[in-house]
């Protein structure tokens, strides 16, 4: 029974899919979810004077359960 619904399932997933992808483009509800910084250039020179290698990095940064217990 659930092999016959295989097609149908394959085919309204991709079409929600490809639907979500173009309301996220067309519509201008997400516009302001990605804003640039201020002074782009002295975060940029913050951060390079950091020496960090290339990777993804958080701030601000909690070592553990405990370290985002306490304010700063």
């Amino acid at each position: 029974m659930i092999s016959e619904l295989w097609l149908s399932i394959l085919l309204s997933a991709a079409l929600v899919w490809i639907a979500s992808a173009i309301v996220w483009m067309v519509l201008p509800r997400h516009k302001k979810d990605w804003k640039g910084l201020p002074d782009e250039e002295a975060v940029r020179n913050a951060l390079k004077a950091q020496n960090a290698g290339p990777g993804q990095y958080r701030v601000p940064w909690a070592q553990g359960s405990q370290a985002m217990k306490t304010p700063r």
